[in-house]
């Protein structure tokens, strides 16, 4: 029977694969195909990515016993690739003696680094020839060819194409987002909090077809800083973020800052290339800029007012996440959670203390033998669509 209390949900991954978005291991495969596509043949960006993967995968094999095929989490290649954009500003750098060759190769295969060395290298000739200026020149040119002056570019120039196929990757359809009209109709008496760590748009495009209305609070956040919802309807948090927000510079003038803010999508010509407001990869999720340190502030106010969460394609590796979910179970024992997982372990034997699902397991559920109190955590070992209708 469908519980009677109003749950807030809390939607991660598994929730969107019945809509054909590909797990975070599928996405890695495809990513790299249509990075490879899209860019250059031979060009850096591709075979920086082909790199940084077989990297992953040959460390996983050597350090883990963990098959090179097994697949590689998106998130993980995606922050792998952000810190090797960011390695000189690192604050390990200085104790790092060297990078494997092939980083600051990749890193060095721009045009830039050649019309660096073109340009000046007459200069740096016809100079005086005591060390002073061209000197400190020639030192330059000879980074620029060798590697040693690789500044992260390549990098940061994969990380900005592989948001942009990811907006195509996570793309749903009307129909394809069938199976989560349960979830939609549940909010046509009154109103339903949900909270998703996903960047398509299926839940707006199941509130579309059930005829109930859908706000994510960004656009009134962004003209007012505050989150107002509407009384009745979807109330989404897009806590990472989604593929029609766009990144957008703005340029206000003399006695103004120059920033970035977020758009829609609609708002903007040619938004199709501009790279989406997202937070992506395992490292980043608490970024100051945009909305995206308030959006975990509201979802905490939005939690205070539910006695039941019901999460669905969660997998309890975001650590902030996790957190906020720690502190709404200790503030009321009498709150509970629902968690939709076909892959749920029948049994964890890992260290409670590192895997959240496991101190999960230990802490809401009664054991076998032991102090008796009524079970906070319900698990359903369902995919979403036989879950749905059961919950709502």
């Amino acid at each position: 029977m469908p519980d009677p209390r109003r749950p807030l949900v809390l939607l991660g991954a598994g929730a969107s694969q019945e809509a054909g978005v590909p797990t975070t291991f599928e996405m890695t495969e495809k990513l790299v195909a249509r990075v490879r596509d899209s860019t250059p043949p031979g060009g850096a960006a591709a075979s920086a990515l082909h790199f940084v993967c077989a990297s992953l995968m040959a460390h996983d094999a050597a350090t883990m016993g963990d098959s090179p095929f097994s697949g590689l989490d998106v998130e993980r290649v995606f922050s792998a690739v952000e810190l090797l954009a960011e390695r000189n500003e690192l604050e390990v750098t200085p104790f790092v003696a060297s990078w494997h060759p092939a980083v600051n190769a990749w890193d060095t295969q721009s045009k830039s680094a050649a019309a660096f060395f073109d340009r000046n290298l007459q200069k740096a000739i016809l100079e005086s020839p005591s060390f002073g200026g061209a000197g400190k020149l020639i030192t330059k040119l000879i980074d620029a060819r060798t590697g040693s002056a690789a500044d992260g570019t390549t990098y940061r120039r994969l990380a900005e194409e592989m948001l942009l196929q990811l907006r195509e990757l996570v793309a749903t359809t009307p129909k394809a987002v069938d199976y989560l009209a349960p979830l939609a109709q549940a909010a046509h008496q009154g109103s339903l909090s949900i909270a998703t760590l996903n960047y398509d748009l299926s839940i707006e495009q199941a509130a579309q077809a059930a005829g109930v209305p859908c706000a994510t609070g960004v656009e009134t956040w962004l003209r007012t800083g505050r989150w107002d919802w509407p009384r009745d309807g979807i109330r989404l948090l897009k806590l990472h973020g989604s593929i029609d927000w766009i990144w957008a510079e703005i340029q206000e003038g003399v006695g103004h800052l120059p920033h970035r803010a977020i758009f829609m999508e609609h708002e903007l010509e040619n938004g199709h290339r501009q790279r989406p407001a997202l937070v992506f990869g395992q490292r980043g999720k608490l970024r100051a800029e945009g909305p995206f340190l308030s959006l975990l502030g509201e979802l905490e106010t939005l939690m205070s007012g539910a006695d039941h969460l019901i999460v669905i394609g969660y997998s309890f590796r975001d650590d902030h996440v996790n957190q906020i979910i720690q502190r709404w179970t200790a503030e009321d024992i009498s709150r509970t959670i629902t968690v939709v997982d076909p892959g749920w372990p029948e049994g964890f034997y890992g260290d409670a203390r590192r895997e959240f699902r496991a101190m999960m397991h230990r802490h809401l559920i009664p054991p076998e033998h032991g102090e008796e109190f009524p079970s906070r955590l319900d698990i359903i070992r369902d995919e979403c669509s036989a879950a749905l209708p059961a919950l709502f």
